[in-house]
This record gives structure tokens, C-alpha cells and sequence, in this order.
């Protein structure tokens, strides 16, 4: 019997820690897919391509000040209503950034969607350090940790193959 709990308790941790991952995955993508069609942008809006990199300028930007600034705001909130409230921000700030066809609107949707982004992995680098003991805490922390990384090696280079702009800068 005691088996079959841990072995439900291990099962429940997986799935609490893909989901993390998932997470963090797909918010890095949106955080760089826009670095592989840049151009493409630059010409849908109307701006020069370094204007256009202001987009992941701005996303940074809401990363490093928003991200902290909501964390602390959140810090004695549950952390399950923190993270679906991350992505509640995050899905209608793509949404808008998306459908919008303004440089202005684009800019403060995605100061949005990174002050979410930051929001959500800090509080999953918490929820993975908090649901292990401490020697079981790299198992834990060292698979939501490369995400953003593998989320660059996947959808940049996608995004401008897709594109067909800066797709010859990739190997």
C-alpha cells in the first residue's frame, strides 16, 4: 500500500513538473519567435527592422522589471492561482499583441507578456524547489532551468525558416 501511494505521489510530481516545463517552454518560444521574422514584421508594420527589434528589447525589459515587481506583488498568494493567473496574462497579451496592428499597441503587450512570462518562472523555479526536499531538489530544478534554452534552439531557428527572411543565418 505505501508503494502505491509513493508511487502515485511520483506520478503527480511528474506531471506537476512537465507542466512546468511546458510552461516555460512555450513562454520562451513566444519570448524569441519573434526574433526570426523580425523583418517580416518590420515590413507588416511599417518600421526599419532595428525598430522592430525594440519587440524583443521591450520583452526583456518586462522580464527583468516586470517579472520581479508582479513576484513580489504574488509572493503570499497560492502559487497554483499565481501560475494560472501568469498564463491567464500571458494568452490574451499574445492575443492582442497578435491581432494588433499598431507598433505602439505591439510594444505594451509584449512589456506585458514578459512581466507574465517573469512572473510565471519565478514562481515555478519556487513550486519545483518547494515539491522536493533538499536532496531532491536538482532533480527538480535542473530540468525546468534549460527551458528557455531549448526554447531558443527550437523556435528561432523555426521561425525564420518558416519565414524565409533570416534563415540563411542559421546553420
Amino acid at each position: 500500500m505505501g508503494t502505491q501511494a509513493g508511487s502515485r505521489g511520483g506520478r503527480r510530481s511528474n506531471r506537476v513538473l512537465g507542466t512546468l516545463f511546458l510552461g516555460m517552454f512555450v513562454m520562451g518560444g513566444a519570448e524569441l519567435l519573434v526574433v526570426g521574422v523580425l523583418d517580416v514584421m518590420a515590413g507588416d508594420l511599417g518600421v526599419s527592422v532595428s525598430s522592430a527589434g525594440a519587440l524583443v528589447t521591450t520583452y526583456a525589459l518586462g522580464l527583468a522589471f516586470g517579472g520581479p515587481l508582479l513576484t513580489a506583488l504574488t509572493m503570499r498568494l497560492d502559487k497554483r492561482t499565481v501560475l494560472v493567473g501568469a498564463l491567464v496574462l500571458f494568452i490574451p497579451g499574445n492575443v492582442v499583441a497578435v491581432a494588433s496592428t499598431g507598433f505602439g499597441v505591439l510594444l505594451v503587450c509584449r512589456a506585458l507578456t514578459g512581466a507574465a512570462a517573469g512572473l510565471y518562472d519565478a514562481t515555478a523555479f519556487a513550486v519545483a524547489s518547494c515539491r522536493s526536499g533538499p536532496a531532491a531538489r536538482s532533480r527538480w530544478s535542473s530540468p525546468v532551468s534549460p527551458c528557455r534554452l531549448r526554447s531558443a534552439c527550437r523556435w528561432a531557428p523555426w521561425s525564420a525558416t518558416c519565414s524565409g527572411g533570416a534563415a540563411r543565418s542559421w546553420p
